[in-house]
């Protein structure tokens, strides 16, 4: 890892990404990432994952390796031909190339996957589309990646991105969670359907999910998208679930 750090630091890799503390670079068949250390949490909840099933290494993005520098993480992991995080960002074409069924089978997972961090108590608290990665290996799984600032038994601070934030959920975690984890499908499945506007705090989710609804058509993606609006109308009908046990979690199933 030192003649990675070093190659890094002398500008020698091919940088495919990166974020506000995050940059990400290509080396072979590896992914980098340095990384300012915000949180204490982050080698505590890979070390957790880890412990958990196949399904959630088939949809998160668990680091290989690390190391710590002056203040800097450095994560080793495969590379994943990706998306969002690309510097030149091919998603739109990306996406258009998953048919419906591709869509489904990956949103069905990503949801169980979800539900197993929950009961594992963790909460990701930063789910956004920006957060996940795209033709994951042949099976072309989307991944859920920069956990770093996840909570654990709900412990740290939660900074999730305000769009993909309900602000009537803020105190119920689990309950962000799957609303950002739909909102990102929604997103994922027409951007121009799911408008919504955070700061507006005084409606309800019917009230946006009737906008989005105006907005369908009867193709197969918008078919799939009011599906979803139907499960973010029944998680603000369930009362809090930040504690709820799994089985009560899986009732917001299809």
């Amino acid at each position: 890892m030192d003649d990675v750090i070093a190659n890094i630091a002398n500008g020698k890799c091919d940088k495919i990404g990166g974020g506000a503390f995050k940059e990400i670079y290509k080396i072979g068949d590896k992914a980098y990432a340095t990384e300012i250390i915000r949180s204490k949490n982050a080698t505590a909840l890979y070390d957790r994952l880890k412990s958990i099933s196949d399904r959630v290494s088939k949809h998160v993005l668990i680091p290989d390796n690390y190391v710590e520098r002056n203040g800097i993480r450095y994560w080793e992991m495969d590379f994943c031909e990706a998306d969002l995080n690309r510097e030149d960002g091919n998603t739109a074409d990306i996406l258009q190339t998953f048919s419906i069924d591709e869509l489904q089978q990956n949103f069905d997972e990503l949801e169980e996957t979800v539900d197993e961090l929950h009961a594992a108590g963790i909460t990701l608290m930063d789910i956004k589309p920006d957060n996940m990665l795209f033709m994951c290996g042949a099976d072309r799984n989307i991944q859920l990646t920069d956990l770093d600032g996840s909570l654990i038994d709900g412990k740290g601070e939660p900074h999730q991105t305000m769009y993909y934030t309900f602000l009537k959920f803020q105190e119920d975690y689990v309950k962000q969670d799957k609303f950002a984890l739909i909102a990102s499908f929604l997103d994922i499945l027409d951007s121009q359907v799911w408008v919504y506007r955070p700061m507006q705090w005084f409606r309800s989710m019917k009230d946006w999910t009737d906008d989005a609804r105006a907005r369908l058509d009867d193709t197969p993606r918008s078919k799939l998208a009011a599906a979803y609006l139907d499960k973010l109308d029944a998680l603000e009908k369930i009362e809090g679930i930040a504690h709820a046990s799994v089985s009560s979690i899986f009732e917001l199933k299809l």
